[in-house]
């Protein structure tokens, strides 16, 4: 069954969908951070001749052999699906690139990055990203001749500040290097068949992917949630404005999403086990 509107009632909350219609006095939230794809609505989209997808939909590069493919958006999707296509004999592969990310190898000797970054959240930004820094310059280099400048904001900062994860390289870094794939500036409008850049320049790939992310999908369920405003994915545990909801896997974490949702998934369980004990009427 689909759940499709989770609305605060009394008691409880009245969860709706394909074919149900309950009600329950504590709500988990666990759709996942990518419930929802998002794509841009730039400027004359809707005359672009070619082939248009969100990354969501891509596969594999058999379909691109040959042909010149844009890919808007430098995250972990569209670095991945940036060398895959270089890798598998695309034509001209560009990277279209709003806001450098901060770009990290997978590991580091015998070291997961993942692993690095649990350790780092313990400690402020302050003290760690000097030391991304040295290590991003020691695994990476410097990549402002190819594009992408490193960003001023440290890695843990930003991670904390705005939730944005760095870009972990598989490939992406190698492609940039030889020269399969170039980065370009933003997108700003399609004219037919022809895609114009934020500096005026303009491409006429046959295909472009739409690695611009995705969201939660958190506050379409909860439509407008019991103080009128929808309460951000990212407080749903226990906040007080939402008395009996709860979520799990919904915010981005330096310490890497599944140990996060370990944590959440536990956090949750003995929040309902402790109201339960007490059998009190239902707080957050």
């Amino acid at each position: 069954m689909t759940v499709s509107s989770v609305r605060p009632v009394a008691g409880g909350y009245r969860l709706t969908g394909d074919g149900m219609d309950i009600t329950s006095r504590y709500v988990v939230l666990a759709t996942g951070l990518n419930r929802a794809t998002v794509m841009p609505s730039w400027p004359g989209v809707e005359s672009y001749t070619g082939t248009l997808i969100h990354a969501a939909a891509y596969r594999n590069a058999n379909a691109y052999r040959g042909r010149d493919v844009l890919v808007v958006g430098v995250g972990n999707s569209g670095a991945e699906i940036a060398a895959d296509l270089a890798e598998s004999g695309a034509g001209h592969v560009w990277l279209s690139v709003r806001t450098p990310p901060h770009v990290i190898p997978r590991q580091i000797g015998p070291l997961p990055t993942t692993l690095l970054g649990i350790l780092q959240s313990f400690l402020p930004p302050a003290v760690v990203d000097p030391i991304n820094r040295r290590l991003s310059q020691a695994t990476i280099g410097d990549l402002a001749p190819f594009g992408l400048p490193a960003p001023d904001e440290g890695l843990s900062a930003r991670m904390r500040r705005r939730g944005r994860v760095p870009t972990i390289d598989v490939g992406m870094v190698a492609q940039l290097r030889v020269g399969k794939v170039e980065v370009v500036p933003a997108v700003s409008e399609f004219d037919g068949d022809d895609v114009r850049l934020s500096d005026g320049r303009v491409l006429r790939p046959v295909a472009v992917i739409a690695a611009t992310g995705y969201r939660d999908g958190a506050a379409e369920l909860l439509d407008a949630g019991s103080s009128g405003d929808p309460a951000p994915a990212s407080v749903l545990i226990g906040d007080k404005r939402t008395p009996g909801l709860y979520a799990v896997g919904l915010t981005e974490s330096q310490k890497g999403l599944l140990l996060q949702i370990n944590l959440d998934a536990r956090r949750v369980a003995r929040a309902i086990a402790r109201h339960a004990h007490k059998g009190d009427s239902i707080r957050g």
